[in-house]
């Protein structure tokens, strides 16, 4: 019987004190998960000291970087073959979904899986968006030019896998959701998030593999 492959979650966060509490409590405590790397892009509150409570090993970044660079951080302080990529945002989120999103990778039936919000039509729509997979090291090491895609990572990783043949499956998870950018960052500087994540996708959608 082939040996199972070590997993890694790694889980870029920048402002997540709300929320990054019980995003770590999930992991923790769901079966096959074999180390978790919290990434601190340059947050302005308690997410990093949240996140070192909870026995977690944590990166600091001095400064906002951006989520491919903040997860990219995270992949080079580990040696694991298979990374849970994990936003902080999440709500509703049980070892249980964990699992099930772990297992399509582990029992080698897909290569890739794309955790989507079962109730959330528009993250089911763009499940090429999703910030939840379980992707192969090798997979995301052979992406070139990922440092600077900031919010685009998840669509480049997708486009890739895709136009490699790789095995993608999506798992639908009840009961879960995120915090918007608003309720995160209010009217004002949420505006500016969501246009800097709205072109960040677009480079993705558009550069040449």
């Amino acid at each position: 019987m082939m040996d199972r492959p070590t997993v890694a979650t790694i889980i870029p966060a920048f402002n997540e004190a709300r929320t990054i509490g019980n995003v770590l409590r999930a992991v923790r405590t769901a079966a096959g998960i074999s180390e978790i790397v919290v990434v601190d892009d340059g947050s302005e509150d308690n997410t990093a000291l949240i996140a070192r409570g909870e026995g977690t090993k944590v990166i600091i970044l001095d400064k906002n970087m951006g989520k491919a660079a903040a997860l990219l951080e995270g992949i080079r302080c580990t040696d694991a073959d298979t990374l849970l990529l994990m936003d902080a945002d999440v709500i509703g989120l049980t070892a249980g979904h964990i699992e099930r999103l772990l297992e399509p990778v582990l029992s080698r039936r897909a290569d890739m899986a794309v955790g989507v919000f079962s109730e959330d039509m528009i993250h089911r729509t763009m499940s090429f968006l999703s910030g939840l997979r379980v992707v192969p090291r090798g997979l995301i090491c052979s992406i070139p030019d990922l440092y600077d895609a900031g919010f685009g990572i998840e669509t480049l990783i997708s486009r890739h896998a895709k136009a490699n043949g790789h095995r993608i499956e999506e798992v639908l998870l009840d009961n879960v959701t995120h915090l918007t950018k608003g309720e995160k960052f209010g009217p004002g500087r949420s505006l500016s998030n969501k246009c800097r994540a709205l072109w960040d996708i677009v480079r993705s959608g558009l550069k040449r593999l």
